[in-house]
């Protein structure tokens, strides 16, 4: 809208229909409607490694924007933007977002599994949706929900981790007790020969 030099009313440009409708009323007032096109929801899906349908749940993610990430980590004293934790289906919502680059950071996972290494980049630039991790590619496509409305699905797998014997286990034990008896025969074998020494 256009409000010329020294005049008391407005001029109003031709506007596309798909961004708004302007309608005037017999007393001359008008109405303009300006129309709002939801961004399209995502979500993330869980797996573990080499399934198809063993989704883990209770893994908790921090989603921040670009902007508030330095080197591939949070920048002190930000806050997240979303903080969540995926259901009995693997699944965490993201709702819809805006177009910006984002950075989600897994911050727990099951027992037995490891931590991923580095954040998923999320981009929806352009109206479309991409994800990577490392910069791979992660398989990212256009599902129903529950209530039968799109929604973009990203698969991050998760893999299972090798247990360690923890410090003082059974593990260490086996070593110190070893070690013990190879000093011991040790010892014993240097005694036995001093003393055929001696006997000589």
């Amino acid at each position: 809208a256009k409000r010329p030099a020294q005049s008391g009313s407005w001029i109003i440009e031709d506007l596309s229909s798909d961004i708004a409708e302007m309608t005037e009323s017999a007393s001359g007032g008008l109405t303009i409607t300006v129309k709002n096109t939801p961004n399209d929801p995502i979500r993330i899906r869980k797996l573990e490694a080499g399934t198809t349908d063993h989704y883990l749940a209770n893994i908790e993610f921090k989603l921040y924007k670009s902007s508030q990430v330095h080197e591939g980590k949070p920048i002190e004293g930000e806050e997240p933007i979303l903080s969540g934790s995926t259901d009995q289906d693997g699944i965490l919502n993201l709702s819809g977002l805006e177009e910006s680059i984002y950075y989600l950071f897994e911050t727990k996972t099951l027992d037995g599994y490891t931590l991923l290494d580095a954040p998923v980049m999320i981009s929806t630039l352009n109206g479309q949706i991409s994800a990577s991790i490392n910069n791979t590619p992660l398989t990212c496509v256009k599902v129903k929900d529950a209530h039968d409305q799109d929604v973009w699905e990203i698969t991050v797998y998760n893999s299972p981790g090798v247990e360690l014997p923890s410090t003082g286990g059974v593990g260490t034990h086996l070593i110190y007790l070893l070690g013990g008896l190879m000093t011991a025969f040790a010892a014993a074998a240097l005694l036995i020969r001093r003393r055929r020494r001696e006997a000589l």
